[in-house]
């Protein structure tokens, strides 16, 4: 009895060995894989504009249609998402008519920068002012990665960044913003956005209309009329 007892445990010490080889051989494997990088002509820019900011207040003036370079749109994103501490080191985005955003950069995970890939879906919600991103065939490396993975990446994105939201696995990224002047309220938002090659077509409200709308409101509320009384008797 001792003896099957013995060689039972041998067995499954054994199998329990050959189990953890293949875990720490699969492991090195997958590490193997997300170390590497052959993407680093996709994410190095060597082209910057700064001009975005200026193009969309241009733009929104009058609430008339604008064109947003890719050059534009990945200065932006580079100087408001990435580097230093951040998780996002490097970013560009592809742009195409009629095809998903191609997206690449470098993650920093585990105190090392990672090159990261993916596909985007990208739309405008009207309703609720927020462009939704959905991230689909993301790879680490050459690893790609489970949706698990993903998710808890983009949630901890989300969580260091006020302006973007993180749920049922896809980032909400505000675009509409308010301004508040006492009592009063501008408002600036994305109507419009869809890819193009090379850029992406814009539209936003009339920042003139939402003056006129304020000044309009003021004249004829208490405060306005006490206001005019004050200066024409």
């Amino acid at each position: 009895m001792n003896k099957k007892r013995s060689a039972a445990k041998k067995v499954i010490i054994s199998i329990t060995a050959i189990l953890l080889a293949g875990v720490m051989i699969f492991g090195s494997y997958c590490l193997t894989l997300a170390f590497r990088d052959n993407i680093k002509d996709k994410y190095t820019m060597t082209e910057t504009d700064d001009g975005f900011l200026f193009t969309v207040l241009k733009g929104a003036v009058f609430g008339k249609n604008f064109e947003a370079s890719e050059t534009e749109i990945n200065t932006y994103i580079n100087k408001k998402f990435c580097g230093g501490t951040k998780l996002l080191q490097n970013v560009r985005i592809y742009l195409q008519k009629d095809k998903p955003v191609e997206l690449y950069g470098r993650i920093r995970l585990l105190g090392h920068d990672l090159a990261v890939q993916a596909v985007c879906d990208l739309t405008l919600d009207n309703s609720e002012g927020v462009v939704v991103l959905s991230l689909d065939e993301v790879k680490i490396g050459d690893l790609r990665i489970h949706d698990i993975v993903k998710n808890s990446i983009l949630s901890g994105f989300a969580d260091k960044n006020e302006n973007v939201d993180f749920k049922d696995g896809r980032l909400y990224i505000k675009t509409r913003y308010e301004y508040h002047l006492g009592d009063y309220t501008l408002t600036l938002r994305l109507d419009r956005l869809s890819a193009d090659d090379g850029k992406a077509l814009c539209k936003t409200n009339s920042l003139t209309l939402e003056v006129l709308r304020v000044v309009t409101e003021f004249i004829f509320s208490d405060d306005g009329k006490e206001f005019f009384k004050r200066i024409f008797g």
